[in-house]
Formats: structure tokens, C-alpha cells, sequence
């Protein structure tokens, strides 16, 4: 599969400002790298395959 040059941009951001941890769950709601609640519509955005970004943590948010 293509990545596309604004994923791996996100990627490189999330790893640097997480300390190399760029990628976490998105469970019941919550990131699991920050344990902060989630919008409703980020909840949605991440279930329908978007990549989505926590705004607490900047991690990118991946829905379990």
C-alpha cells in the first residue's frame, strides 16, 4: 500500500512530540497514550478510517 507524504509527516510529528511512541489505542473512547476522553467526532472519524490525532497528546489514534 502507498503512504501518502502528509501520513508520514503526521508520523514523524506524533513520534517526536510523543517520544518515538507515535501510533496508540483508541479504546472506549480514550487514548490510551494520554488516557483523555475523545470527541465524539474523533470517535467517529478514526472508526471510519480517518487518521485522527489526539489533541491532548498528539499521538495518532488507532480505534480498537
Amino acid at each position: 500500500p502507498l503512504i501518502l507524504p502528509g501520513t508520514m509527516i503526521a508520523f514523524e510529528d506524533a513520534k517526536r512530540r510523543a517520544g518515538e511512541v507515535a501510533v496508540v489505542a483508541l479504546k472506549n473512547g480514550r487514548c490510551r497514550g494520554c488516557l483523555v476522553s475523545v470527541s465524539a467526532n474523533q470517535r467517529k472519524a478514526a472508526d471510519e478510517g480517518q487518521m485522527v490525532i489526539c489533541d491532548s497528546c498528539g499521538r495518532i489514534l488507532c480505534p480498537v
